[in-house]
């Protein structure tokens, strides 16, 4: 699955909510996404398994998640730096078949 070009508007969700085994170990950089519904098991790093635990519970645009993870950033970094960055989690996550954008969401 390659990942499509969204408008910022879009909503990022789960493409399975409920069905992922998600795994992170306390100390640990990376994670552990079990998708059964495609049999696949993915190696994520800690900002993708946070982003798939959020959009799991709520679909959310680019600018929200954004906002959210702020924090996740050096100070000083800009909203624009931020989306485009997780932006690009988003698309790896797409591409594993994890998350799905729908253009024109809220």
């Amino acid at each position: 699955m390659r990942a499509t070009v969204l408008p910022p508007s879009a909503s990022w969700r789960v493409v399975r909510p409920g069905n992922l085994s998600l795994r992170h170990w306390a100390g640990e950089s990376e994670a552990v996404v079990y998708d059964p519904a495609a049999g696949q098991t993915h190696l994520v790093d800690e900002l993708s398994h946070a982003l798939l635990t959020v959009l799991e519970a709520d679909p959310q645009p680019l600018s929200a998640l954004a906002e959210r993870f702020a924090d996740w950033f050096e100070p000083g970094t800009d909203g624009a730096a931020r989306e485009r960055y997780l932006h690009d989690a988003l698309n790896h996550l797409q591409n594993a078949g994890l998350v799905a954008g729908a253009p024109g969401s809220p």
